[in-house]
């Protein structure tokens, strides 16, 4: 993994996937749909992360201007990320947390942090709340619901194409959707 744009491009993400769990790493074509829809310069936007993984969507923004909030629950991979942070001199962009994502998409509501303009919710496909909602579609509940996006923003998802998310999520309307591989990326605006 690399990183395709701005201050830190060609930096090399080095996150050995089975030492983290298996964690599924989004795939360069996704990265590429979803920061070639943002276009290239970000900065003064501010992005939202709750399933981070490798950190790799939040160091992408940040290397075009934009200020990251992540958030992954495993020790391990925050681990990982907090070593990025600090080697690539992020901390001023980057904010890292690691705690249960509904959890901190509330605090963030209640600090007074959003609004955000990007979103990006990725959760493990086959994750799902006590009530078996697929994460996805809980995640994207939840933004709408702590009124966490910005009246420009965007929120986009990428999910296993087993998982057909409702074209409209309180006031969140999906404007488009595309498969890549064995996923689809989803993408929603307020509406």
């Amino acid at each position: 993994m690399r990183i395709i744009s701005g201050t830190l491009k060609g930096r090399r993400i080095p996150f050995n996937n089975r030492k983290f769990g298996n964690a599924r790493v989004t795939s360069d074509f996704v990265k590429e749909a979803v920061f070639g829809a943002l276009g290239p310069e970000l900065t003064g936007k501010r992005l939202i992360d709750p399933f981070a993984g490798s950190g790799q969507m939040g160091y992408e923004g940040a290397s075009r201007g934009a200020t990251a909030w992540l958030n992954d629950r495993d020790k391990k991979r925050h681990a990982f990320i907090r070593t990025i942070i600090q080697e690539w001199e992020l901390a001023g962009q980057i904010d890292l947390s690691n705690e249960d994502w509904h959890r901190w998409l509330k605090r963030l509501s209640a600090d007074a942090s959003p609004p955000f303009h990007i979103a990006y919710v990725d959760p493990p496909y086959d994750a799902a709340t006590p009530d078996g909602m697929p994460e996805s579609e809980a995640c994207l509940r939840a933004i709408a619901d702590l009124s966490l996006l910005d009246p420009s923003g965007q929120i986009f998802v990428q999910h296993t194409l087993r998982i057909i998310l409702p074209d409209r999520i309180g006031n969140l309307q999906q404007t488009k959707s595309k498969r890549y591989g064995d996923s689809l990326l989803s993408r929603y605006r307020l509406g």
